[in-house]
């Protein structure tokens, strides 16, 4: 059996909040728990290769690393609402 590629999701929202899972549902609370509000603009982006990217100051996603090399960044869109990652039910992406 092979192992899992790491894999996370990240989301951001347009003053500066963000959040980490390994679902989008899951990135998309921690954005919440951090302080972002249900109705901010988010982007939501897939990272492979890497569990714990950051996203530094000026909002730039930081991953891979001399330990991860080869990791991905993957766009996901642009969402209206931040609100609408975790309160709509259909919203269950896995990497």
């Amino acid at each position: 059996m092979t192992k899992p590629e790491l894999h996370c999701f990240i989301v951001m929202t347009s003053n500066g909040y963000w959040g980490r899972g390994q679902t989008l549902m899951d990135a998309a609370l921690a954005c919440k728990k951090a302080g972002a509000r249900a109705d901010n603009y988010c982007v939501a982006s897939l990272v492979v290769g890497d569990d714990e990217p950051e996203v530094d100051g000026y909002g730039f996603i930081c991953h891979g690393g001399k330990e991860k090399q080869g990791s991905k960044l993957i766009s996901i869109g642009l969402f209206k609402r931040l609100g609408s990652l975790y309160f709509n039910p259909k919203v269950t992406a896995k990497a």
